[in-house]
């Protein structure tokens, strides 16, 4: 199937395409607008929303005429995909330039143009100005890629040759990009379909319709603090793209952002840049948002807890307001040592009860397995979460989700300080861990307890009873747990088939007691 754009628009040269997660990377559509503003015609395709839609393209047609193919590999999760259409438009006849970028491309950068043929280039950190000086070089019959910013790529000996990583985009440049530009998203609705926040949580039926179809805003760039699982924080910035500092968008800007993606048919809008929790920033944009007579919904992932001030000016901003909130755990020394800007449990449970009583929603995500914490701490944040739901249930939905090891984050790059042992390392062991059979569970490969990779299952097995546990009181428990995670459920029952686990104590933890645990959570799934 050929792409879904204008007859009047010209062919695309450039391409950029995200695959492997529901959700893209905010600034595609941003950079194929930018290049094609700037005369050169460019495409977003997310493959993996038109998978879930039944589109199916020709690769080597719809590739035809396109002089430069951009392969988004933000998260590690995109790796295997990212690979696998390289490999592919390669092996069609693909004779253009295909480069990856993102997080993950950038960690990897000299790694994935050695190994793989198929891959030309990638471009580290910031990429819109390399991408556009890279698009440049490529209209002329010798490009001269020691011209393009932040590019790592093959030489024509076939060594790896890296350009400096001078480009870092500052205010004014990101200010100057067009997040709302969905309109360069080939076969947008089914992008919007796959990607909404609604489609995401599958365990919070509750959302409002609004939430059905949302825009990501691109709100900044860069960190103020370091998570011990997350490839994005302040260090990582600093080591990996030379940001030494925190960018906000200007808040009119995001609001351009947010009129634009509506007028395309978003009826809701994201935000997960909270680096500076006092909300100023924020409190600037709600103002925008009044100013220009938006009605739209939003959701809100607070880095910390939001005070009184915006709980109350959010809640008469939007329609529906709803507040995400990532504790991780219950026990607190875990929580300040593990992720920046922590918080006392009653001062969480205070700002749950002011959510509802403002008309506003909450979400709240605890995981597994949080670096230190051990069974017992499964067992009291279960606990917790119980008491959560039942005193903040009808407003509040709780979701238990395990914890991924991101390449760059303090936790991958210094194991030994978090307790724990890694089974990844570079590209190829990433790869390798996503695409073994039966399929990886996100991080269980990834980080373990370094006692044994049997506490490995067992914190795993408890991870996903609490899961369950924390929307047994919800109205209709089948229909937020779909068919995915209860084929999850039955996978640890058969590998914990014959397995004896020793407890802290010293003493025996029998599979049939364990397993008693997982065959209750699947009857009440049944």
């Amino acid at each position: 199937m050929r792409s879904a754009r204008s007859e009047a628009e010209p062919p695309p040269r450039c391409v950029l395409v995200h695959d492997g997660l529901r959700i893209m990377a905010s600034g595609l559509p941003a950079m194929a607008a930018d290049l094609t503003d700037r005369g050169i015609p460019a495409r977003v395709w997310s493959l993996d929303a038109e998978r879930k839609a039944g589109i199916r393209r020709d690769l080597a047609a719809d590739l035809a005429g396109v002089e430069l193919l951009g392969i988004s590999v933000q998260w590690f999760y995109q790796l295997p995909a990212a690979l696998a259409l390289a490999r592919g438009a390669r092996a069609m006849g693909f004779g253009g330039f295909t480069v990856l970028g993102g997080f993950t491309a950038s960690l990897f950068a000299r790694e994935l143009v050695r190994r793989h043929p198929a891959v030309d280039g990638v471009i580290r950190g910031d990429g819109e100005a390399p991408l556009r000086a890279l698009a440049r070089e490529l209209e002329g019959d010798r490009p001269r890629l020691g011209r393009v910013p932040n590019l790592v790529w093959r030489g024509p000996r076939g060594g790896v040759r890296a350009q400096a990583l001078s480009y870092v985009g500052g205010r004014e440049a990101v200010d100057g990009l067009d997040f709302g530009r969905l309109d360069r998203v080939d076969h947008l609705d089914a992008y919007l379909t796959a990607s909404s926040w609604g489609a995401i949580t599958e365990g919070s039926p509750r959302l409002a319709p609004a939430f059905s179809r949302t825009h990501y805003l691109g709100a900044g760039r860069g960190c103020s603090v370091d998570c011990a699982t997350c490839g994005g924080g302040r260090r990582a910035h600093r080591r990996h793209w030379g940001r030494g500092g925190v960018v906000f968008r200007s808040p009119e800007r995001l609001v351009d952002d947010a009129v634009a993606a509506t007028e395309l048919g978003c009826t809701s809008l994201h935000a997960c840049f909270d680096p500076s929790p006092e909300g100023a920033h924020w409190h600037r944009f709600m103002d925008a948002i009044v100013a220009r007579g938006l009605r739209t919904s939003m959701l809100f992932e607070s880095f910390g807890l939001p005070d009184e001030r915006f709980l109350t000016r959010f809640a008469r901003t939007f329609d529906h307001g709803v507040v995400v909130l990532s504790p991780e755990t219950a026990d607190e020394g875990l929580r300040a040592r593990n992720r920046g800007f922590p918080y006392s449990n009653r001062a969480l449970e205070r700002t749950l009860s002011r959510v509802g009583e403002l008309g506003l929603r909450a979400q709240v995500f605890l995981g597994y397995l949080v670096p230190g914490e051990g069974v017992e701490g499964l067992h009291r944040s279960r606990r917790w979460a119980r008491r959560l739901q039942r005193d903040h249930g009808e407003y509040t939905d709780l979701l238990h989700l395990p914890y991924s090891t991101d390449p760059g984050s303090p936790l991958a790059e210094r194991p030994d300080r978090w307790g724990v042992r890694l089974g990844v390392g570079d590209a190829a062991s990433y790869v390798r861990a996503l695409t073994q059979r039966p399929p990886w569970r996100d991080n269980l490969l990834a980080h373990r307890p370094a006692e044994g990779s049997a506490d490995r299952w067992r914190a795993a097995t408890l991870g996903v009873e609490l899961e369950l546990a924390c929307r047994r009181n919800e109205p209709a428990l089948a229909a937020e747990i779909d068919g995915a995670l209860g084929r999850e459920v039955d996978r640890y029952f058969h590998r914990l088939a014959g397995v004896v686990l020793a407890t802290p104590a010293g003493g025996r933890l029998a599979r049939a007691q364990l397993g008693g645990v997982v065959r209750a959570a699947w009857e009440r799934r049944r």
